[in-house]
C-alpha cells in the first residue's frame, strides 16, 4: 500500500513537471518535449493523463491516446466537456479524424457524447458532432427540436432551414454513398428522409403564413373550435431569444430551451403548435389552415404529411362554419340576414376550395349532410334544403330531404331506388312529423312489398 502510494505522488510530481515544462517551454521546442511526455504517458492512469493533456493543449496527442487506450464513454464525455471549456473542441474532433477519417473506432464514444448534449438541452453541440460524424439525418432532426424550443419566427425559420440542408445531405448520402466511407450509424429510409424534408417545408409555409396574414375579423367565423377562442388566438408580439440565433457548426456554444413560457393562453397560441408535435397540434394546424385561413393546398399537404383523417377536418369545418352563432362584436352591426349571408359566402367559398381538391362522392357528400344537419338542429331547414342540391349520391339527397322534413320528395326518390328501408324511416318521419299524405303513401307502399313477397 505504501508503495504503491508512493509510487502515485511521484506520477503526480512528473505531471506537476510536465505542466511547467510545457507553460514553459516554446512552439518550436514542444515537439521533442511531447515525445519525452508519450515516454513516461505509459505509467499514467487514464483519466488524470486525459485531463492533463486537454489544459495541457496537448489535443493531437490526446485523440492518440484515445484511440489507444479507449476510455470509458463516462471519461471520454469528461473529456469532451473539459474541450469544449477550454474551447478546443473543434481541434478535438480534427485530430480524432486524424486517428480514423471513418471514425468506426470512435463511434461509441461519439454516441454517449451525443447522448450527453442531448440529455443536457446543448443542441447546437449536437448538431456539430452529428454533422462530424456525417449522421445529417439525426443534425436535422436536431435542428428541428431547436426549432421547437425557440420563441420568435425569424429564429425558427433559421433552425428549419438549417433542418431542411442537412436532410437534404441525408436524401443525397442515401442515394450516393461513399464506397469507402465507413457509415458510422444506421441509414434512415429515403421515404422516411423526403417526409422529414416535406414536412419542414411545409411548417416553413405556415410560419411564413403567420408573419403576412392576420386573424379572421370575425373570430366566431375564423376559429377552428368556438370554446376554445381566446386559447386559440397568435401571440401579437413576436419574442426573441437572449444571445446569438446562428446554428452554427463550430459546436463550441451551448443552447438550451425556451427562457419562459408565459402565459397560459400563450403557450396554447396556434403559433407555437408544430407539425413536429403531438397529433393533435398537427390536426389544431390542419383545421386552422382549411377552416380559418382558407388554405385548403396547405392543409390537405398537411393532412396527408402527417397522416391525419382529412374527413374529419372537413366536417368539423362545415359544421363550425354553418353553425357559428353571431358574435357578440359584430351583433349591433349586423342583422340575422345579413350574418346568415356572411356565413353562406364563407360555406360557399369552403366547398369551391374543397372540391378543387377534388375529393370523392361519398366524403363530399358526408360534408354536405353535416351542412344541412347543422342548420336543421338549427331550426333553418329552408337554408338547410338550398344545400341539397349540391348532393351527388341519391342515398344521401333521400337522407337530406328527412332531415329538412320534404319527406314526400324523400319518398319519390327512395321508391325509385326500390328501397324499402328508406321507405321505412320516411314512414316514421312522416308520423312523427304529422305529414299523414306521406305516411299513407308509405304504408301502402311497404304493404305491397309484403304482399310481393308473400
Amino acid at each position: 500500500g505504501g508503495g504503491s502510494l508512493n509510487a502515485g505522488s511521484a506520477l503526480e510530481a512528473v505531471l506537476l513537471a510536465f505542466e511547467q515544462l510545457f507553460s514553459d517551454t516554446s512552439e518550436k521546442h514542444k515537439e521533442a518535449l511531447v515525445a519525452e511526455f508519450a515516454y513516461y504517458s505509459q505509467f499514467f492512469s487514464l483519466s488524470p493523463l486525459l485531463k492533463f493533456c486537454v489544459s495541457a493543449g496537448l489535443i493531437d496527442f490526446l485523440a492518440e491516446v484515445i484511440l489507444k487506450r479507449s476510455p470509458p464513454s463516462s471519461l471520454f464525455v469528461r473529456v469532451v466537456v473539459m474541450a469544449m471549456d477550454e474551447s478546443a473542441l473543434s481541434r478535438l474532433r480534427k485530430a480524432l479524424y486524424a486517428q480514423d477519417p471513418s471514425l468506426g473506432k470512435f463511434h461509441q464514444l461519439l454516441l454517449s457524447a451525443c447522448s450527453h448534449f442531448n440529455e443536457k438541452g446543448m443542441f447546437k453541440v449536437l448538431v456539430a458532432f452529428q454533422i462530424f460524424m456525417q449522421d445529417y439525418v439525426r443534425a436535422g432532426l436536431t435542428c428541428v427540436k431547436i426549432f421547437t424550443q425557440t420563441p420568435g419566427i425569424e429564429y425558427q425559420e433559421a433552425a428549419l432551414k438549417k433542418a431542411a440542408d442537412y436532410f437534404r445531405l441525408g436524401l443525397d448520402r442515401g442515394s450516393n454513398p461513399q464506397p469507402n466511407s465507413s457509415r458510422t450509424h444506421s441509414p434512415t429510409p429515403l421515404a422516411q428522409i423526403e417526409n422529414y424534408l416535406q414536412r419542414v417545408h411545409l411548417q416553413l409555409q405556415i410560419l411564413e403564413h403567420f408573419k403576412l396574414d392576420p386573424i379572421d375579423s370575425y373570430p366566431a367565423l375564423a376559429l377552428s373550435d368556438p370554446t376554445k377562442q381566446n386559447s386559440l388566438h397568435r401571440r401579437t408580439s413576436v419574442n426573441t431569444p437572449t444571445g446569438g440565433s446562428g446554428i452554427g457548426e463550430s459546436g463550441d456554444g451551448r443552447s438550451g430551451g425556451r427562457s419562459g413560457e408565459g402565459s397560459e393562453s400563450e403557450a396554447k397560441s396556434i403559433s407555437t403548435y408544430s407539425l413536429f408535435g403531438s397529433k393533435h397540434e398537427q390536426g389544431v394546424l390542419a383545421k386552422y389552415l382549411i377552416i380559418d385561413s382558407m388554405k385548403f393546398e396547405l392543409g390537405r399537404e398537411v393532412l396527408r404529411n402527417c397522416r391525419l383523417d382529412a374527413s374529419m377536418v372537413f366536417l368539423k369545418g362545415a359544421t363550425y362554419i354553418a353553425g357559428a352563432p353571431i358574435p357578440e362584436a359584430v351583433a349591433e352591426e349586423l342583422s340575422p340576414q345579413d350574418y346568415l349571408e356572411a356565413k353562406e359566402n364563407r360555406l360557399r367559398e369552403y366547398l369551391a376550395d374543397l372540391e378543387a381538391l377534388p375529393v370523392v362522392d361519398k366524403l363530399w357528400d358526408r360534408v354536405i349532410l353535416q351542412i344541412i344537419k347543422t342548420y336543421s338542429r338549427m331550426g333553418n331547414r329552408v337554408t338547410a334544403y338550398q344545400h341539397t342540391s349540391s348532393l351527388r349520391l341519391l342515398p344521401s339527397r333521400i337522407e337530406a330531404l328527412i332531415l329538412c322534413q320534404r319527406l314526400k320528395a324523400a319518398y319519390m326518390h327512395a321508391v325509385k331506388l326500390g328501397n324499402v328501408l328508406w321507405v321505412q324511416r320516411i314512414a316514421e318521419a312522416a308520423k312523427e312529423a304529422d305529414q299523414q299524405t306521406v305516411y299513407r303513401l308509405c304504408f301502402t307502399y311497404l304493404r305491397l312489398q309484403a304482399d310481393t313477397k308473400s
